[in-house]
This record gives structure tokens, sequence and C-alpha cells, in this order.
């Protein structure tokens, strides 16, 4: 009974820490909201520079390339904003012909009105100007993504535990220890995949495993580096090594590799 009401007190810390939304002041915190005749806008902070890509910005609205998603996704809009930002929704002044330029991005706006679709712009500063920039589907922070859940001290270090469930998905599909906490040293080993089971090279798909928290922190392990990932699998729920498994992000965990990617269609 002291074990279950000690497992619950901890799933109620680690819920109500997700719902507050815990950004420790940093990326991610809100700094203000306001309303905006119907628009209801939130300011998040989100300090990076960062450089984009030459010929990101299309200037002919008939060269958009809408079968194109990545020029599409880094496409520092020059038309999107008159209609969006500015005419719709208020914002301004703009910030257009980005191309090859140092960005400093200074805040995340998420503008949004009932019943219509949200909309996302970066509050930057380009050469000594400032203003504001479209942002495609820029939600990186909703529903609290990659804010702080709690700590967690194991293997001789203190770990700390973001949110990760909107982007954490992959297959296993090698033998791999499931542990209780982050790192080798001093965690217990709970399920091991593949055990009593085909290798994953014998048919098409491996495990199919959800991400829920993610270590802020990284390390190395036999030469690879990685966070520690939390997982659930039918009924279990621990944590794997990162540089174990093939889980490449297309934008990466963190909202900070996101802009980055979207910026520089994804070289770095």
């Amino acid at each position: 009974m002291k074990k279950l009401t000690a497992m619950l007190f901890a799933f109620l810390v680690l819920a109500g820490a997700a719902f507050a939304q815990n950004y420790n002041n940093g990326n991610g915190t809100i700094l203000s909201e306001e309303t905006r005749g119907e628009f209801e806008i939130v300011h998040r902070k989100h300090e990076q520079t960062v450089t984009m890509s030459e010929n990101a910005d299309i200037l002919e609205p008939e060269r958009i390339l809408w079968d194109d998603f990545t020029l599409w996704e880094n496409f520092s809009y020059r038309w999107a904003p008159k209609s969006v930002l500015e005419e719709e929704c208020g914002v301004s002044p703009l910030i257009d012909d980005c191309s090859g330029k140092v960005i400093h991005i200074m805040e995340i706006l998420k503008i949004s009105k009932a019943g219509k679709n949200t909309h996302y712009a970066y509050y930057v500063e380009v050469e000594g100007e400032r203003g504001y920039m479209y942002a495609e589907d820029c939600d990186f922070y909703d529903e609290g993504y990659w804010s702080v859940v709690g700590s967690i001290f194991s293997s001789g270090r203190q770990w700390t535990v973001r949110n990760a469930k909107k982007s954490g998905h992959f297959e296993i599909k090698e033998r791999l220890f499931v542990r209780d906490k982050p790192g080798t040293k001093g965690t217990n080993k709970i399920y091991l995949f593949y055990e009593n089971a085909k290798l994953p090279e014998e048919y098409e798909h491996g495990a199919y495993v959800e991400v829920i928290h993610a270590t802020e922190e990284q390390e190395t392990i036999d030469g690879k580096t990685g966070r520690w990932l939390e997982i659930k699998y039918k009924d279990i729920q621990g944590w794997v090594f990162e540089g174990y498994v093939d889980c490449t992000l297309f934008y990466g965990w963190t909202p900070e590799d996101c802009v980055e990617m979207m910026f520089t269609y994804g070289r770095r």
C-alpha cells in the first residue's frame, strides 16, 4: 500500500509539473498573452540565432512551389504575412528578404481565433531591423512539449526529465534492455526486447514503442551520444538509451533543433 501511495504521489507531481508547463524561464516560457480584436496571442520566449539558407525567399507568389514541402517550410514569407499576419491578424512590421542572413529569434507568437486556423510568427532581429516573420507549423511548445516535468537521480548524476510525448515513437529492431532509470550504473534491467522472439531481421518491422519523456542531458556510451528516453511498450514502461536505437527524428527532439532545421533545410 505504501509503495502504491508513493507511486501515485510521484505521478501526481509529474502530472502537475507537466500541466504547469515549467520551462525554468528558458525557451518556451510564456512571456505574455494579449487580445487583438478577435485574436488571442501568446508570446513565448525563444532565443536562438540561426543563419537562413540561401535562396530561401521566394519572391514571386506563383513560385511558392507547393509541391516542394521543404521550400515552403523555409520560405521567409514575403507574401503570406501580407494576407495573414498583417491584414488578418494585425501583426507588423514584417521582415522579409532573409535569404542567407543571420536571424536572431527572440519570441514565438501563437495567434488564434475561435473557429479559424492557428497562425505562428517569429519576432526577430535581422541586420539591426526588428519585426515578425511568418512561421509555418511552429507549434513546438503546444501541450507543454519539452517542458520540464521533473528530475531523477540515477547512475551517479542528476537527470532533467522533459516531456517528449508529441514527437516520440520508433521501432526497436534489435535486442535492447529497458532500465528502471536513466543510466547504466546502479540501474535495474526490467525488460529485454527479443529475449524469446525472432530477431527483427527475420520479419519486416520491429517493436513499435511510444516515447513519453526524454532526459535533457546526453551522454556517450560505446562511442554513441544520445539522451535517455522513457518509453511505453504494452505493459512495460522504462528507459532506453537513444544511441542504441534507430529513432532519428526529421527535426530532432528539441524546439531549437526544429527551428534550425526549418531555417536551413536540414543542412547544418
